[in-house]
């Protein structure tokens, strides 16, 4: 079980592609992770956003699909160079 005292932040990235393409490569070793997703903009910064679309009289939903998430993947401290040589050693050699 990973728990915030045993556990070290492989990556932090808005790409979703990047995210499922390190988590396969952990999935593959047998190596433990956890995911946690967090908005760039708050509540209050998306209603501003979604006023100032309506005062323009633009649509919103194409700007809705680039909203900004931020994946943090974090592993056991102890498993951490194993995971980031899964992770970017094995993309380089490609």
């Amino acid at each position: 079980m990973i728990t915030i005292l045993n556990r070290k932040e492989l990556m932090a990235d808005s790409s979703a592609e990047e995210l499922a393409r390190v988590k396969e490569a952990l999935k593959e070793r047998d190596i433990e992770f956890e995911v946690k997703t967090i908005r760039s903009r708050g509540v209050i910064g998306s209603y501003m956003d979604a006023s100032a679309y309506a005062r323009a009289n633009l649509s919103f939903s194409q700007d809705r699909q680039r909203m900004s998430f931020v994946y943090k993947l974090y592993v056991r401290r102890k498993d951490y160079d194993a995971a980031w040589t899964a992770a970017y050693q094995e993309e380089k050699s490609k």
